[in-house]
């Protein structure tokens, strides 16, 4: 799940949280990876533990350890600065893989967070 506001000001910087669980039955089996192609026009300033930060890609490196349990929970959060360049609207979606879910081999996306981005007053 990601989260995120409804609405930001250009140069006020805001925080995407993403929140990755083991909602199954079973414990994890391998690392989990989280993927944020974040819009051009968020300059990246801070993103969470274990991930790495290339251009606008945030990878994210979730130990299965961490997730070992039918109930566990990891929450990264990535803090981001609208440019004067962004879009007036910007949507993000992270992409999790891994973690042995054989429904998200591929990748589960998270459902789209759309931030209204206004000039600053």
């Amino acid at each position: 799940v990601k989260t995120g506001p409804a609405t930001a000001v250009v140069g006020v910087a805001y925080d995407y949280t993403i929140t990755v669980a083991n909602t199954g039955t079973a414990d994890a089996t391998t690392d989990a990876t989280v993927t944020d192609t974040v819009p051009a026009g968020l300059t990246i300033n801070t993103a969470g533990p274990g991930c790495t930060i290339v251009g606008q890609l945030v990878t994210c490196t979730i130990a299965a350890a961490d997730l070992q349990t039918s109930d566990a929970a990891v929450v990264l959060t990535m803090n981001v600065t609208p440019t004067a360049s962004a879009a007036s609207s910007v949507t993000n979606t992270a992409t999790v893989s891994g973690g042995g879910d054989p429904d998200c081999v591929v990748g589960c996306d998270s459902p789209p967070v759309e931030t209204t981005i206004n000039a600053p007053n």
